[in-house]
């Protein structure tokens, strides 16, 4: 295989010479290494006797290219979340680190990392041959909406807005208030927090519906999620 070396050993004589040199560690004794051949080769031993008689044979190098290994694009995947790998290109497989993977012998294990770690896979080839590739799983946090369930304008500089936040992976669109007669109050945006009031007037104390649309990376998709949200004085 590319990167491999090789003994050859004659015997027969008390003289030898290997031809052509190149790539060989010993080309004047009976064992001499194949060190890291570019190609493949024919190499011819030129053997001499306690009489000077000569002989000569032939060996053939064939040099074999290593397999190309595929272990997949990098993945995202969320917390707890499982996902199955699939490598490529050879006959045999080794995954490595052996943590949090169903199966190291295989070409298509599943995997569930609790944080983000890169595999490593070394696959082989049906004459022995063998080369690597590496996936990555990026571990990330579910998209969570933080949001409280009551708030309290009366000036005090204590919760005096209502506000959600998003944690994980994602994005917040947008969330809306209604009343208790679903009459929109209130729409804001990302970084937009609600005081309680509509058009500058204090709202009543009571519960409000809210509607948050938010976008989740992971999946690519706009989410809705619905909730109630106490007011109070």
């Amino acid at each position: 295989c590319v990167g491999d070396t090789i003994e050859l050993n004659g015997k027969g004589g008390i003289i030898y010479e290997w031809v052509p040199p190149i790539y060989l560690s010993a080309p004047l004794n009976d064992t001499t290494l194949v060190e890291n051949p570019l190609t493949s080769m024919y190499y011819d031993l030129i053997v001499t006797d306690i009489n000077g008689c000569k002989d000569t044979d032939q060996v053939f190098i064939d040099l074999y290219p290593l397999p190309f290994i595929d272990a997949g694009d990098d993945v995202i995947i969320e917390t707890y979340g499982i996902i199955k790998l699939e490598a490529i290109g050879g006959d045999t497989y080794f995954w490595s680190p052996d943590s949090s993977i169903t199966h190291i012998n295989v070409y298509n294990p599943w995997v569930s990392p609790d944080d983000t770690l890169t595999y490593v896979v070394v696959g082989t080839d049906e004459f022995g041959c063998s080369n690597f590739d590496s996936i990555t799983i990026f571990v990330i946090n579910p998209v969570m909406i933080l949001k409280p369930n009551a708030f309290s304008p009366t000036g005090d500089g204590i919760n005096e807005v209502y506000k959600p936040n998003l944690v994980g992976f994602g994005e917040l669109i947008s969330f809306s208030i209604y009343d208790r007669w679903g009459k929109l109050i209130y729409v804001g945006l990302n970084n937009d927090s609600w005081d309680g009031t509509y058009f500058g007037i204090p709202q009543e104390i009571g519960m409000y519906v809210v509607v948050i649309k938010y976008l989740d990376y992971y999946t690519n998709q706009n989410n809705v999620q619905v909730g109630t949200l106490t007011l109070l004085r």
